[in-house]
């Protein structure tokens, strides 16, 4: 199973298979050895306020959330090699493929949901 994440204010998905990093392991890890994050893909890092994109392949947009999965920051196509500094009353950090927070319209205020889906990856 998977998660899902939706703009709640304006009803766009911004990740039909998302992936929850909330163990150190998992979060050390993050993205590390992928060779692009996909359409539709998304992970999520719980607990996480910053992030580094050292060692990665591609771009990523990043969207940032307090405890309530408000957007108190959003990074659209941050590249390969860059560090972002801890991001004050973010909780947690969205990583998405580049492009999806202009796609979704996703915008600092905005309230995002996080769902189980049933889709199951075969």
């Amino acid at each position: 199973m998977f998660h899902t994440v939706v703009n709640e204010s304006n009803n766009n998905l911004l990740a039909s298979r998302l992936f929850i990093a909330d163990s150190f392991f998992t979060r050390f890890k993050g993205l590390l050895g992928k060779k692009a994050l996909n359409s539709g893909d998304g992970l999520l890092l719980v607990p996480c306020s910053s992030v580094h994109t050292m060692f990665m392949r591609f771009n990523l947009d990043l969207v940032f959330l307090d405890k309530k999965n408000l957007v108190v920051k959003t990074i659209a196509g941050l590249p390969p090699w860059r560090i972002v500094p801890p991001v004050f009353g973010a909780i947690k950090t969205l990583e998405l493929p580049a492009g999806t927070i202009v796609r979704s319209n996703t915008e600092i205020g905005n309230t995002l949901k996080i769902r189980m889906s049933r889709v199951t990856d075969k």
